[in-house]
């Protein structure tokens, strides 16, 4: 059962690739947008919406509902939270064989898809940081930069002119236009982020608080490379085999760097031209 952001649904990818592979039935319970993140036939056989009555019979009365029971019954139930006695009773009320709690918000090293694997006594496959939603030919052949400047936490973001910076090298270099997107929590950013880009003639469409789906759709058809602070959407382009680049402010890439197709820039990383981009990728500190 996994709830949170985009960003941690994304992590817990490669545990819930390991037990697909070795378990033959497996009921992913999350929100029902984060469905077109997976191949249905490869990560998950049964589906329960996090949010909808199946789950919400855990704190009845009479107990869980037939349709719960359904799938606990029998089962290793993996729960992404802090440990709530309530909850784990209510499973083992349902048949559930095993409980297993797995910490969402670890302080420390490994990082934090490592230390699912941990929590959960699963044996770590040697590729578990590799991990890609394959798209078709065409979503590999985007064109250009990607910035999403907003996160979950303005304690995240870096700053605003620094995003500038990157839009002004690639358009001086490419001559091509800059995509933008800004999710629920990034609303504050959009006039600011925009003048600036206006004030600097660097031209750029973006998109504005889009479904998953959309998102999924434009960042694969657009995208050459993508550039964000610790945010849901690096996690996601990442994941879409995009090249990345997370730049880390206040969090700690060790526990935190995206999976995939992605690098990370330090608070401390020095700039200087390189792949188009102001910064030199020799800076950039590979996280495994």
């Amino acid at each position: 059962m996994r709830r949170g952001g985009i960003g941690d649904f994304i992590l817990s990818l490669p545990l819930l690739s390991a037990l697909s592979s070795r378990c033959s039935e497996v009921c992913l319970i999350t929100k029902r947008e984060y469905l077109d993140l997976l191949p249905h036939e490869t990560f998950y056989t049964h589906f329960l919406n996090v949010d909808g009555a199946a789950l919400q019979s855990l704190y009845r009365e009479n107990g869980p509902s037939r349709e719960l029971v359904q799938y606990a019954e029998g089962a290793a139930v993996y729960l992404f939270g802090k440990r709530d006695t309530a909850t784990e009773r209510s499973f083992y009320q349902a048949g559930a064989e095993t409980v297993y709690w797995l910490n969402p918000r670890p302080r420390r090293p490994p990082h934090i898809a490592r230390r699912f694997f941990l929590e959960a006594e699963e044996p770590l496959p040697p590729d578990w940081w590799q991990i890609r939603l394959s798209g078709d030919a065409e979503s590999d052949n985007g064109e250009h930069l990607w910035l999403h400047p907003g996160s979950g936490s303005d304690t995240k973001n870096v700053k605003l002119k620094m995003f500038l910076r990157l839009a002004h090298g690639w358009y001086m270099r490419h001559g091509r236009k800059v995509w933008l997107s800004f999710g629920p929590a990034d609303t504050h950013l959009f006039e600011p982020m925009t003048e600036l880009l206006s004030e600097y003639g660097i031209p750029f469409n973006y998109l504005y608080c889009p479904e998953l789906q959309t998102l999924i759709k434009y960042l694969q058809a657009k995208t050459r490379v993508f550039i964000g602070n610790d945010s849901g959407i690096s996690h996601l382009a990442a994941y879409l085999g995009k090249p990345t680049v997370a730049m880390f402010r206040s969090t700690d890439p060790q526990i935190w760097r995206p999976l995939g197709n992605c690098v990370v820039l330090p608070p401390e990383g020095k700039q200087g031209e390189s792949h188009g981009l102001p910064f030199s990728t020799s800076h950039v500190v590979p996280g495994k």
